[in-house]
């Protein structure tokens, strides 16, 4: 199961030190890659963006985006002069990811990012319009049934823990029409950045699907002693994620 499958990916665990500036370097199909990141430390606090149902284009659902705002011009020009003067320490998008089908609108709006932007830790959640273009009852075949999001944002999710557990196939979807559909589990994940827990997780699949994983973030949270907790997640109608 893949889609976008004109782009490329890689991933791997780093150690990285809270509270201090580090530098890695990481090997690239392009090259040796390095990358500056910041986790900041339980006393610091943290601070960040939360953007959501960000519309850069109409081309798959007409008179979508409203062209005044100028979203795919000006949300880059703001995360990049924010984090210019003020670095942050995380990006949240909270689904709808630019209503993109082939991937060709995420790469045009990450492609618009400055470096130091991309950098940013980026925690990310589906929303309805990353399943389906219309909805699953009037699927069509280039709905991306959330795998392009999947591939491209590459996230740490439970699915890598549970991947020996049977468990990863599931699809649990809250509306059995695509079968297809990568699991809950491939969405849902926990962690902490500064003294904030976060937990991101897929409307578009049962509360029966995700098991006991809301417990177990729960008990992860209590453990490292979170001071807040957010839970991320996008919800249109019972159904539609």
């Amino acid at each position: 199961r893949s889609r976008w499958t004109e782009f490329h990916s890689s991933s791997v665990v780093a150690q990285v030190q809270p509270g201090r500036r580090q530098r890695l370097t990481f090997e690239h199909l392009g090259g040796p890659l390095q990358v500056d990141v910041r986790l900041p430390s339980r006393e610091s606090g943290a601070h960040g963006i939360v953007i959501g149902d960000p519309c850069t284009s109409s081309r798959y659902i007409p008179g979508l985006c409203n062209a005044n705002f100028d979203v795919k011009s000006r949300l880059p020009q703001l995360l990049n002069a924010i984090n210019e003067r003020d670095p942050l320490d995380f990006i949240v998008l909270l689904g709808d990811a630019f209503y993109d089908v082939h991937g060709l609108l995420t790469a045009s709006f990450w492609r618009r990012l400055s470096k130091k932007t991309q950098q940013t830790f980026l925690l990310s959640v589906p929303g309805n319009h990353d399943f389906w273009i219309f909805s699953p009852n009037l699927m069509i075949s280039q709905d991306q049934l959330g795998i392009g999001f999947r591939q491209w944002y590459a996230q740490d999710t439970a699915a890598d823990a549970h991947r020996d557990s049977g468990h990863a196939n599931e699809t649990g979807a809250a509306v059995d029409v695509a079968p297809q559909m990568p699991g809950a589990r491939e969405f849902f994940f926990y962690h902490i950045i500064g003294d904030i827990g976060f937990l991101g997780f897929s409307g578009a699949h049962s509360l029966e699907s995700h098991g006991s994983l809301f417990e177990e973030a729960c008990r992860h949270f209590e453990a490292e002693s979170a001071n807040h907790i957010y839970l991320l997640g996008h919800w249109n109608e019972g159904g539609l994620g």
